[in-house]
């Protein structure tokens, strides 16, 4: 990913990276990111759902045209960054403000659009393997290292 600072976050960004990182371990069925993960069938139109993400139908198709057949996890997280500024702003801009580990990984959430996701009826403890996502998000979390000011700020969020 670009680095971020560019200016647009509003909010924490280790939890921005986690929740993140908690949905792609999740879609990877992985602890680690599986740039070769296969749902077959699994897409609302039939479609197997593939990589990191497990995008199907015409994301999908798409990544495969920008990317060839087998992209690498840096291809899929290039990816990730170019719907992020694309077709999956709004996504981006949900995670941008999001101010803990729970509002980051429920803001990808718009990303993923996994199972059970309504984006009128918004409610992430509804969609599918959301325990899962957060709990993978809070093991991210809990294993970044931190610097005195990254440390300050935490707490004045958490206060």
């Amino acid at each position: 990913f670009p680095s971020h600072d560019s200016g647009k976050s509003s909010g924490d960004v280790h939890a921005q990276v986690s929740g993140i990182l908690g949905n792609l371990m999740h879609e990877s069925n992985s602890d680690q990111l599986n740039p070769r993960a296969v749902n077959r069938g699994d897409g609302r139109d039939g479609s197997d759902s593939i990589g990191i993400a497990q995008w199907n139908s015409s994301r999908a198709a798409l990544l495969k045209r920008m990317y060839g057949e087998n992209p690498t996890v840096e291809q899929q997280l290039a990816f990730v960054w170019h719907e992020f500024n694309t077709t999956e702003k709004f996504a981006f801009n949900r995670l941008m403000t999001s101010k803990n580990v729970s509002e980051a990984t429920a803001a990808l959430l718009h990303f993923e659009r996994p199972r059970g996701y309504d984006a009128r009826a918004f409610e992430p403890t509804r969609i599918r393997g959301w325990n899962d996502r957060l709990k993978r998000a809070y093991k991210v979390y809990n294993s970044m290292n931190y610097t005195a000011t990254d440390l300050r700020n935490r707490q004045q969020v958490t206060q």
